[in-house]
């Protein structure tokens, strides 16, 4: 379900790559908003924050 927020994206990369369109500013923006949107839905980007933040909050923290 998740890949199918990846066509718009493969759809403006291939354009550009195979037919030369042009990429402007507003396509990148709307390829991250996509990326971040399914970093928010698949859960583990979410999850491994809570986690790291849980930890630091407990007074735990191994990356110190």
């Amino acid at each position: 379900m998740l890949v199918t927020f990846l066509i718009p994206v493969s759809a403006i990369l291939l354009g550009a790559l195979v037919l030369g369109e042009t990429l402007l500013p507003r396509h990148f923006g709307g390829m991250a908003l996509i990326g971040m949107g399914l970093a928010c839905i698949d859960g583990r980007l979410p999850r491994f924050l809570f986690k790291r933040r849980r930890r630091v909050m407990d007074g735990f923290d191994p990356q110190i």
